[in-house]
């Protein structure tokens, strides 16, 4: 997750399992999710507030948990 938000351009500080957002605009950035449906669903909110959205692979493994989920949240699901 840090090195995604990064990628945003969001400044992060990991510490032991902690991470802490510092500051920074989002922007549009294209990211792997690593076929992991949790990052790929926890980006997928932070892509709606991001001018541009953001590009995320992994768009299949989503449906291991919520099939559906770009549907339900009214999204394009690209992958």
């Amino acid at each position: 997750m840090a090195e995604a938000l990064h990628r945003c351009g969001l400044e992060v500080h990991v510490t032991g399992d902690e991470l802490t957002v510092v500051g920074g605009q989002a922007q549009s950035a294209e990211i792997p999710c690593y076929g992991d449906h949790r990052i790929h669903m926890a980006l997928c909110a932070l892509a709606a507030t991001v001018p541009g959205g953001l590009q995320l692979d992994s768009a299949d493994a989503v449906d291991v948990s919520w099939p559906g989920f770009h549907q339900s949240l009214g999204i394009r699901r690209s992958q």
